[in-house]
């Protein structure tokens, strides 16, 4: 509902400039200005339709439907972007005339220059943001516990994979082929640090996926941690899925020592506030005597961990940004936008996820599969 309305707003919004901006364009003919006016109120109507009869057509008419919208939304963005920009380099022109780099003919030049290279450099990321979606960064890390003077007690290979958003946009085909990359890795244990759904089962049923999800292999377990996605629809449904159909052991709020080595610690999602357990009593659930890692969906749990001296807290939900500029906004809203960031003894990573959602790109960030390399001593 949340991402409805947002969309309800934006794409109005959007489109609506741009009618405006065509209407007093001194630069379009008539028959261009009427054709693209109609080309804006064919995408308005198909986006209202989509949101509002979507459910009546297939799922694969509306997948089609969301993911045509998603990406007129982000071509719609860039472009207002290039116009804002030409729109300051004009106001400069009118500002210095006399200055020959900016007589009329040149500005003329310049603006088909400019927008030229827009198009161009827009068609290249879109097929380069498709790319960065569908083909996951595989990272490696090394995290090391206790006294390094002793013997080597346990090594575990840990897989962390969260923002899957299974639905609509990745579908199973997608889902088929993050599971090869997760089974190439070899893990160990797999952790989903949630929003493994998007919005609703429909299609994840329809997709028979948790079949699919039942494919993952992880001698130590497969484990999942809520996030806020599974909170926007019946959360008592889409855990009961994950956890009887797709097979996955559900840490919510609730602790698992791995062969009396190693806990892992999945806290529920921060949108249940209050209803949620605190850290203090989550680590009540340990002993002093094992190293413990804690996963959280949302980044805004970290400082938490740092006081309480949790020596690994992994995370997820900020998707790098998956858009740029979101890449760079996500690094001051959140404690840890994205990647390593350390505090004492305490460490937190901050995956990009596997998935997208609203749009099937990722322009500025690219999804991954995470891969920790657990050494106890």
């Amino acid at each position: 509902m949340v991402f409805f309305l947002r969309s309800l707003f934006i794409q109005p919004l959007l489109n609506g400039y741009m009618v405006y901006r065509i209407w007093k364009s001194r630069d379009l003919g008539q028959v261009w200005k009427r054709a693209l006016i109609i080309l804006y109120a064919i995408e308005t109507l198909f986006f209202f339709v989509a949101y509002f009869a979507g459910h009546r057509f297939s799922i694969e008419t509306y997948a089609m439907m969301q993911t045509i919208s998603g990406i007129w939304v982000v071509v719609q963005g860039y472009l207002i972007l290039a116009i804002l920009l030409f729109d300051w380099y004009y106001s400069l022109a009118k500002k210095f005339q006399s200055r020959s780099f900016f007589k009329e003919k040149v500005v003329r030049a310049t603006k088909l220059v400019i927008f030229t290279c827009f198009f161009f450099v827009l068609s290249f990321q879109l097929c380069r943001g498709y790319h960065n979606f569908i083909h996951p960064a595989v990272k490696h890390y090394t995290c090391a516990f206790g006294d390094r003077d002793n013997d080597v007690r346990a090594r575990y290979r840990l897989l962390a994979a969260t923002d899957l958003h299974l639905g609509y946009m990745v579908n199973a085909r997608i889902l088929e082929h993050f599971v090869n990359e997760i089974n190439a890795q070899q893990p160990d244990i797999v952790v989903i640090c949630g929003d493994l759904i998007d919005y609703e089962l429909r299609p994840l049923v329809a997709g028979k996926m948790d079949t699919i999800l039942r494919r993952i292999q992880a001698p130590q377990g497969k484990y999942f941690i809520p996030g806020n996605h599974e909170y926007k629809l019946d959360p008592k449904l889409s855990l009961q899925w994950i956890s009887e159909r797709a097979g996955m052991t559900v840490l919510r709020d609730s602790v698992v020592l791995i062969d009396s080595t190693l806990y892992l610690i999945g806290r529920d999602d921060r949108k249940l506030k209050k209803k949620r357990l605190s850290i203090e009593e989550l680590l009540e659930k340990t002993g002093p005597a094992f190293p413990r890692i804690l996963f959280s969906h949302q980044p805004g749990d970290i400082p938490d961990s740092y006081r309480h001296d949790i020596p690994l807290t992994v995370c997820g939900h900020t998707h790098c940004g998956q858009i740029f500029p979101a890449n760079w906004l996500v690094k001051w809203i959140f404690p840890n936008g994205y990647g390593w960031k350390y505090s004492g003894t305490s460490a937190s990573y901050t995956t990009s996820g596997l998935g997208v959602t609203g749009f099937p790109l990722r322009i500025g960030s690219r999804s991954e599969m995470v891969v920790f390399e657990i050494v106890i001593y």
